[in-house]
């Protein structure tokens, strides 16, 4: 094509390759991320058909992007600072090493916004669901957990996809997000999406790993059960080793696609400082992985995220490089396949 289909971007910023420079002169000790990925400015249409010429049966593809928000946290009374997310993530995963030669990566650059949230979630479903056409798996870096409904658009809106059910969603968080307000935050995410698949006679399947009755008020609770989300609280996790897998089990078989998105915040604090709310009694990152590998084993995902990146509020980069573990985890799982 002579023109690419996200030619039209308004808040789009192409990717900085300079991110990726500073652990490429270390290649003979073995091939790291930063060795391999390609920075993608995918309006530009010579760029964005590269991913389609690049495609091989041999190989699994995934493209990265980032979601430069943070306009849903402080309409959601919480600590700004997410905005900066993306970045904090790719200076973390630019060492990752790589085990086999089974994947290719694609830095495609970022959706920025400043307070013009219902456009950035217009302009990161566009992008994710032209990508998604391509490549096995987008992943998107935030960002605000504003991110969720943007990404969910990408895959299902009920204007082009009518013909389908939308994807399970499967949130690992400490809240639910079910908040209702006047306008989108990083609180309102997925009471959106379960009123637009209402609206048109749809159902979403939502399910919760890591739930904090401490951070979740009676009326949230309350929204859950009446839209029947299935939860699992964080301390049910910690007194058993195979509740996880008894909630997760179901959930894989009944839906025909999965979009995962992992809010930070439910990790404990002292593996996730950087976040807007702290969690003091949050689960540990194998609790996590644990989960997350069998989702993607599931060969069902094709679109995750990582929200609530704060690097304003990190320690010794302890949040980016959990949210790089959690990037690691998926490209291992991911050349798999």
């Amino acid at each position: 094509m002579t023109t690419s289909p996200l030619a039209s971007l308004k808040f789009y910023k192409a990717p900085d390759a300079n991110i990726y420079s500073g652990s490429r002169s270390d290649e003979e000790y073995g091939t790291r991320l930063c060795h391999i990925v390609e920075c993608l400015n995918v309006t530009e249409a010579s760029d964005f058909n590269s991913i389609s010429q690049n495609s091989s049966d041999q190989k699994k593809s995934l493209a990265f992007v980032g979601f430069c928000s943070d306009e849903g946290v402080k309409r959601n009374h919480g600590r700004p600072g997410a905005r900066e997310g993306p970045e904090a993530i790719r200076l973390a995963i630019k060492g990752l090493p790589l085990h086999n030669d089974k994947l290719l990566l694609y830095d495609c650059g970022d959706i920025a916004i400043d307070t013009e949230l219902e456009q950035g979630h217009e302009e990161l479903a566009q992008i994710t669901r032209e990508l998604a056409k391509h490549v096995d798996l987008v992943f998107v870096l935030g960002g605000g957990h504003e991110v969720a409904y943007g990404h969910f658009l990408g895959q299902w809106r009920p204007e082009i996809d009518s013909s389908r059910a939308p994807p399970g969603v499967f949130n690992f968080d400490a809240h639910f997000d079910l908040r209702k307000m006047d306008r989108a935050s990083s609180g309102t995410p997925f009471l959106q999406m379960h009123e637009l698949c209402n609206e048109h006679n749809q159902k979403l399947n939502y399910q919760v790993m890591g739930i904090q009755s401490a951070s979740n008020t009676r009326t949230l609770f309350e929204t859950a059960h009446r839209y029947n989300v299935k939860y699992l609280e964080t301390e049910e996790i910690m007194n058993s080793n195979t509740v996880a897998d008894h909630f997760i089990k179901p959930f894989i078989q009944k839906n025909e696609q999965i979009y995962v998105t992992i809010c930070l915040d439910v990790f404990n604090g002292g593996c996730a400082p950087g976040v807007s709310a702290v969690n003091a009694f949050g689960l540990q990152p194998n609790h996590v992985i644990h989960v997350l590998r069998q989702l993607i084993q599931s060969g069902k995902v094709r679109h995750i995220d990582i929200a609530e990146m704060n690097p304003k509020y990190d320690v010794q980069s302890l949040t980016a490089r959990l949210a790089a573990m959690l990037v690691f985890v998926t490209m291992e799982e991911l050349s798999k396949q």
